[in-house]
């Protein structure tokens, strides 16, 4: 549909109005005769112009490779570029695929724009993508536990260094009776019931890995309260009066 032959020239010309594929015969005729031919003519369908339709990409972390794939409609082939600002140090862009991939080198934010193109048209959208920095392993920096005594109020703070949270367990052994651990907090709190000295071994753990260390914290016994004791100097001294009265 829509195209028309000149019947002088043999010109089949016009503007195609829908796809698809015509088969037709034309014959050729003059004062000696004629001759004819069969045709088929495809017509495609008209190029779409391209879209984005990728609405953000993800967060990145520093030394952890990255992979998100900006997504765009249109007729292909589409061209991927980065027509304003710049990628993360460390990823780049699949000029064909829209993938933006790589190892991230530094930790910030970076804003650019990625421009899609094919044969009917561009689109443009912006994006920004945060880095973060490397996660940090944890390490456990308190040395000891103070002692602890029977029936008496208990709290002391395992610390530690490194990318929160941080999750702290009993990985070994066992805390004094009527102890128990902060699994967020590292703090060793409660009232000790028995006597004795445990041994134990604590373990923080994060996105980066893993660190223990072993403890010993004595509970004794709650000293007993006394009263005053008096002094004897070897004489009673007694109220008597003169004379016996």
């Amino acid at each position: 549909d829509g195209l028309v032959l000149d019947p002088s020239t043999g010109v089949v010309s016009g503007t195609p109005t829908s796809a698809g594929s015509a088969t037709f015969t034309l014959t050729a005729t003059n004062s000696a005769g004629t001759d004819f031919k069969a045709h088929t003519v495809a017509v495609a369908a008209a190029a779409v112009a391209p879209s984005i339709t990728t609405g953000t990409l993800p967060a990145a972390t520093v030394g952890t490779p990255y992979s998100a794939t900006v997504t765009a409609t249109g007729t292909a082939p589409i061209t991927f570029t980065v027509s304003s600002g710049a990628l993360p140090g460390g990823l780049v862009l699949g000029s064909s695929t829209g993938v933006v991939s790589g190892t991230p080198t530094s930790a910030g934010s970076a804003t650019f724009t990625l421009t899609v193109t094919n044969s009917a048209g561009t689109d443009a959208k912006d994006y920004t993508v945060a880095v973060a920095a490397a996660a940090v392993a944890p390490s456990i920096t308190t040395g000891t536990l103070p002692a602890a005594t029977v029936g008496t109020p208990y709290s002391a703070t395992v610390t530690a260094t490194g990318t929160a949270p941080i999750t702290f367990t009993v990985s070994s052994g066992a805390l004094p009776g009527g102890l128990v651990l902060g699994s967020s907090t590292g703090v060793v709190s409660g009232t000790p019931t028995s006597v004795g000295s445990a041994t134990f071994t604590i373990t923080v753990t994060n996105s980066a890995g893993t660190n223990f260390k072993t403890y010993t914290v004595a509970a004794i016994a709650k000293t007993a309260a006394t009263g005053p004791v008096l002094a004897f100097t070897g004489f009673d001294v007694l109220p008597w009066g003169v004379g016996g009265v």
